[in-house]
C-alpha cells in the first residue's frame, strides 16, 4: 500500500526543464518540440487557474498528470492530450485543433466525452438497491469503454484521476469521499480491465485512505514496522536467484519489491 501511492506523487516538484529531458529520452525531437509547444500554451492558458477539488494550480495537476503517461511509456500525443485536458473549458476545441492538429485534437474529445458521460454518474440515486447500484457502476464502466474510439483515452483520464486522488489531502472529508467512492467504483476497475496494474493499485490504495482513514492508518503503520524485514528478504532471493543464472549461464536482469 504505502509502497504504490509513494511511486505516484504531487509532492514531489517537477522540473520542467529535468521532465523535458526525460521526454527527450522517449520521444523524437519534433515530438519533444511538439510538447514544448503544448506545455508553454497551457501554461499562458491555465495561469491562476485551480483544480476545483484539490486547490492545486491546473497546470502543475496537469504536468504530473502527463508525467504519470511518460512513466507508463505512453505515446507524445496522450501526453500532449493529458496537458490539454482542462484546455477546452478555457478556449474552443476548433483553436486547440488549429494549434496541434487532428490527432491531439481527437484524444482531447474523446475525454471530454468520457468528462460528460463521468457527470451523469454524479447525482446518485439513494433508493437504489445494492445490486442496482452495482449493475449501474457495472454500466458506466462498459458505456466509458464503448464509447471511446481511442484506449488512449482512458488512460489520460485515469491519469487525472489519480493525480487528483493524491492532491486531495486539502479537500473537505465530505468532497474527498465522494470523489474515492467514485474512484473505486469506476476507475480503479477500468485501469485493471485496461491491465495497468500500477495505476489500479494506487487508485485503491489512496481511496481506501478517504474511505477507511483509521483503518488505513492502522495497515501502514504495521507495513512500516515490517519493511526492513522484508527489504532484507527480497535482496537473499535477489541473491540467490543471480547465483543460480549465474551457475547456468543465463544472462538476466533481477529485481524485486
Amino acid at each position: 500500500m504505502v509502497a504504490v501511492t509513494q511511486t505516484f506523487s504531487h509532492h514531489v516538484a517537477l522540473d520542467l526543464s529535468v521532465w523535458l529531458s526525460r521526454c527527450a529520452e522517449n520521444y523524437t525531437p519534433i515530438e519533444v518540440n511538439r510538447i514544448r509547444a503544448v506545455l508553454a500554451y497551457v501554461q499562458r492558458l491555465y495561469a491562476e487557474c485551480r483544480h476545483p477539488d484539490t486547490q492545486f494550480s491546473i497546470f502543475t495537476h496537469a504536468v504530473h498528470a502527463a508525467n504519470l503517461l511518460l512513466d507508463l511509456k505512453l505515446d507524445s500525443e496522450a501526453v500532449m492530450a493529458c496537458l490539454l485536458f482542462a484546455a477546452p473549458d478555457l478556449v474552443s476545441v476548433d483553436s486547440i485543433r488549429e494549434q496541434f492538429g487532428q490527432g491531439v485534437t481527437r484524444l482531447v474529445e474523446g475525454v471530454q466525452r468520457v468528462k460528460r458521460i463521468n457527470s451523469l454518474q454524479q447525482t446518485e440515486n439513494t433508493l437504489f438497491t445494492m445490486d442496482e447500484r452495482a449493475a449501474q457502476i457495472e454500466a458506466m464502466r462498459k458505456m466509458i469503454l464503448a464509447m471511446v474510439e481511442d484506449m488512449r483515452v482512458v488512460l489520460v483520464k485515469l491519469a487525472w484521476r489519480t493525480q487528483t486522488m493524491l492532491s486531495l489531502a486539502d479537500c473537505s472529508t465530505e468532497r474527498a469521499q465522494k470523489i474515492a467512492r467514485e474512484t473505486l467504483d469506476i476507475f480503479a476497475p477500468l485501469a485493471n480491465r485496461l491491465g495497468i496494474w500500477q495505476m489500479k493499485w494506487a487508485l485503491e490504495d489512496l481511496a481506501f485512505r478517504y474511505l477507511h482513514p483509521e483503518e488505513y492508518k492502522h495497515i501502514a503503520s504495521l507495513l512500516d514496522e515490517k519493511r526492513d524485514e522484508r527489504q532484507a528478504y527480497i535482496d537473499q532471493v535477489q541473491h540467490t536467484l543471480r547465483l543460480a543464472l549465474d551457475k547456468a549461464h543465463i544472462k538476466a536482469e533481477v529485481s524485486g519489491r
